[in-house]
């Protein structure tokens, strides 16, 4: 069974390596979900997986499962992303918000959603000390954390407008939205945040302009983000995290703290007692009864109802009356108990939904992110606002809780569906008025009218337009 998990440990290995250093030589894949997905196994999982081969502790039979897992959760996150790239090449222009009117409706939404997230935020930093240290929040704190999650959608969409439509009001929403994500990031430690503002900012740069950074500060990033993601608990530790939010930081011993982390040695030299989410995910995956112990989805519900359903509103009671029971966590591992803060890890509560067929879930979710990534690629601004939120929330359905990716799905759709709706109601009455020869008023038909005549009924074809932008003759602009 040793020589089984040493040999699955090194097919992992081999397979997120070749996926990072596939998207090190094209660039542009360096972006895409399976190679951030490789970058997360290699850069987090493989480290604590070492450490786990010298732990005489451990289930040999449930480790190699979690490794047998997790490869098929790559493999399944590659196949997904690649039919969902493969089968939407021609995508027809009608779906894309590109016009210069439509872009006001754009601003106008976002703007609401800013109000509401900004909002949202000063008033949870200005609620009582006593309700914020709590371990887990209720009332009040839950009601503004809920709406401070729609700053994200506003930085991502006014980042993206504003490079394609040189606003200044998409740029003070930008501004007004980074404060909310400096103090979590340099103060809270907070490698979700963190990973987002990257990845919009440089995604946003290649959407407009189609430039992408060099080699070198994409592998310097990566290594930068693996030493991080490894030593979160030390760097919370040297800022105070828990007191971040009431107490002025000390920065001479801060400094001093930070001088201490052991960056490398948190990579390379990690003991066994220093491995929690890894353990807990083979604790999990050995725990589960098949089929006794599945959810068969019943998580995916359950997150839905905690995120959506306000029990102050409703009742507690109302509220877990509309929960499932099916596949209770503490049922399936009673004899272990997970280290406080640290998390089961999405590939494992998957295995516990579906057990063998849990990567599926994984496959839906990269299937999903290349569809949108498509539609950025074509033009569409939302797509592009949106898809570094989403990939994000995608690497945290890997390494927190698979359910959360739906949940912010949801989420998205709430809050969006209403400014899509809008938006594609005005795309698709101004191309009615361009295939009518209406006369040329600007704002109602582009310059481009012969690739709408065409696009209204041949669709697309966003390779082209991708070929020609990375041969230098610039990015699809703005009417």
């Amino acid at each position: 069974m040793e020589q089984l998990t040493l040999s699955l440990f090194v097919l992992v290995l081999v397979a997120s390596t070749a996926m990072i250093a596939v998207a090190l030589v094209w660039r542009e894949r360096f972006f895409h979900y399976p190679a951030l997905a490789a970058m997360l196994v290699a850069g987090y999982y493989l480290p604590q997986a070492r450490a786990l081969l010298d732990d005489s502790t451990i289930d040999q039979s449930a480790f190699a499962l979690t490794l047998f897992i997790i490869l098929v959760t790559l493999i399944a996150i590659e196949a997904g992303w690649q039919a969902a790239v493969s089968h939407r090449r021609n995508i027809s222009s009608r779906d894309h918000v590109t016009n210069a009117k439509v872009i006001d409706v754009v601003f106008i939404g976002i703007l609401l959603l800013a109000i509401v997230g900004i909002d949202a935020n000063y008033k949870l930093r200005d609620l009582p000390e006593y309700l914020l240290r709590q371990t887990q929040w209720s009332g009040p704190p839950t009601i503004y954390a809920f709406f401070t999650r729609l700053n994200y959608m506003v930085f991502g969409i006014s980042l993206a407008a504003f490079f394609r439509s040189r606003r200044i009001g998409f740029l003070l929403l930008v501004a007004a939205t980074t404060a909310s994500f400096v103090d979590i990031i340099v103060f809270g430690g907070r490698r979700e945040p963190l990973a987002f503002v990257f990845l919009a900012v440089v995604l946003s740069l290649f959407f407009a302009y189609r430039w992408l950074p060099p080699r070198i500060v994409l592998l310097s990033a990566t290594v930068v983000g693996v030493l991080f993601v490894n030593s979160t608990g030390a760097y919370r530790a040297a800022t105070g995290t828990a007191n971040f939010l009431f107490e002025p930081l000390n920065w001479e011993r801060f400094l001093d703290d930070l001088g201490r982390i052991r960056w490398v040695e948190n990579v390379v030299n990690k003991a066994p007692p220093e491995v929690y989410d890894l353990r807990n995910a083979v604790e999990l995956i050995g725990g589960t009864r098949v089929p006794q112990d599945l959810g068969f989805g019943t998580a995916y519900w359950n997150r839905l109802v905690f995120g959506f359903v306000p029990a102050q509103l409703l009742g507690r009671e109302f509220k877990e009356g509309l929960m499932l029971e099916r596949g209770d966590l503490r049922k399936s591992i009673e004899y272990y108990t997970p280290r406080a803060g640290s998390v089961w890890s999405g590939f494992a509560d998957s295995y516990r939904e579906f057990a063998l067929f849990g990567p599926l879930v994984f496959a839906m979710i990269s299937w999903f992110l290349g569809w949108v990534y498509v539609r950025a690629l074509a033009g569409d601004i939302l797509a592009q606002g949106t898809y570094a939120w989403l990939v994000t929330k995608g690497l945290i359905a890997i390494s927190h809780q698979s359910s959360n990716f739906l949940y912010s799905l949801v989420y998205a759709a709430v809050f969006l569906g209403p400014i899509v709706f809008v938006s594609k109601t005005l795309m698709r009455n101004r191309e009615r008025m361009c295939l009518r020869r209406v006369p040329k008023r600007r704002g109602i038909c582009s310059r481009k009218v012969h690739r709408i005549k065409e696009g209204a009924r041949g669709g697309y074809d966003w390779r082209a337009a991708r070929r020609k932008a990375m041969r230098g003759d610039g990015a699809p602009r703005l009417a």
